[in-house]
């Protein structure tokens, strides 16, 4: 299934972030350098779980290209020497890759179906989803 494919490349991308981290932060050499870890670290978690939450269309090309670079920016950072003269670099590719884990979180659809504001048909025909005609604040919106 593709939306698989999008979620356990995220999923690949936090874990390996996490099972790394504690080596990374050891070769920080500044605040800087520790909070960019930080950050990366949060922002894959997030990507991972909102990934879930997402409907990725299986032929949108954009969608498979970013999985094609995730691949490759994955493959390049597990066979990085993690060295103190090589952090920065190892920093900016780990961002980098994040980066593109949250362009491809965002190429997925947020699946709505109990608020009504998409369907399961709508999705599959590539329709645009309905108008919401109900009124989230009730009363208090009056």
């Amino acid at each position: 299934m593709e939306a698989d494919r999008s979620f356990n490349i995220l999923k690949d991308l936090y874990f390996f972030i996490e099972l790394n981290f504690t080596q990374i932060y050891f070769l920080c050499e500044n605040d800087d350098q520790v909070n960019q870890l930080r950050k990366d670290f949060l922002t894959a978690r997030d990507n991972f779980e909102e990934a879930g939450d997402r409907d990725f269309h299986e032929n949108d090309p954009l969608r498979k290209m970013a999985i094609m670079q995730l691949r490759d920016y994955q493959q390049k950072l597990e066979h990085m020497p993690y060295s103190m003269q090589d952090i920065q670099v190892v920093l900016n590719a780990i961002t980098a890759t994040v980066h593109l884990g949250g362009m491809l979180v965002a190429l997925g659809r947020r699946e709505c179906v109990a608020s009504g504001l998409s369907s399961p048909a709508s999705r599959s025909s590539g329709a645009n989803p309905p108008a919401a005609t109900t009124n989230w604040w009730g009363d208090m919106a009056k």
